[in-house]
């Protein structure tokens, strides 16, 4: 991951999305989807797994995710 607090501003990172503590069962990040609820905000993480073949097996791996704001 990288951020910047202005699209033209210095760029921070990389970063990992994922620690090696956590699982994306074998998927990169496509997206985090931002969900704000009327009592909480939810995150997902969104990626894809692909079959570097081209085979079905290809697959999209949306996960709940919490955010460390700290």
């Amino acid at each position: 991951m990288f951020y910047a607090t202005s699209i033209s501003g210095a760029w921070n990172g990389p970063y990992s999305i994922a620690p090696e503590s956590t699982n994306t069962y074998g998927s990169q990040n496509t997206f985090e989807l931002v969900i704000d609820g009327s009592e909480q905000t939810t995150y997902i993480y969104m990626g894809d797994a692909w079959d570097s073949t081209g085979g079905t097996s290809s697959n999209y791996v949306w996960l709940p995710m919490s955010v460390d704001t700290g």
